[in-house]
């Protein structure tokens, strides 16, 4: 399915007091075992992240606006520009960036190698404002290294 009929679906579903066997959708999407973050356009601050996110990033980061106590690299070792972390390219650009390769250095050193994909969220009207992330663990950096 197109992503663009994805975003109109999303955005035309009221997901207030959704429950599935009386669990409320929060709790659904904050115990998913993938990451997931939001981020708002306008401050480019993320605004919400759950557990799985968290663990990711060895921190929680909510209400963060750019990187953080966190490092954003690339494969080899370069530190990723925030303008092409995929967060940024789909909040801003509109673009949906599938499969982005990336290494989480977290505040206590560790890393970890995860896979992102983000899509822009869109107002009904077309207008974006923020993106939602997606991250899955690739392995721990020691195990690459390994490798």
């Amino acid at each position: 399915m197109a992503t663009s009929k994805i975003n109109k679906m999303i955005s035309m579903v009221n997901l207030n007091g959704f429950e599935i066997a009386g669990l409320p959708l929060e709790v659904i999407i904050y115990n998913l075992p993938v990451g997931m973050v939001i981020v708002e356009k306008s401050s480019g601050r993320v605004i919400f992240a759950n557990k799985k996110a968290v663990d990711l990033y060895g921190a929680n980061p909510f209400g963060l606006q750019g990187p953080g106590p966190f490092k954003f690299l690339k494969l080899n070792g370069e530190v990723y520009p925030d303008r092409e972390l995929s967060a940024s390219r789909a909040s801003i650009n509109g673009e949906t960036v599938r499969n982005q390769d990336l290494i989480i250095e977290q505040p206590n050193s560790k890393k970890v190698i995860i896979i992102d994909t983000a899509i822009p969220i869109k107002k009904a009207e077309g207008e974006i404002v923020g993106a939602l992330v997606y991250l899955r663990i690739l392995l721990s950096a020691n195990k690459w290294k390994k490798n």
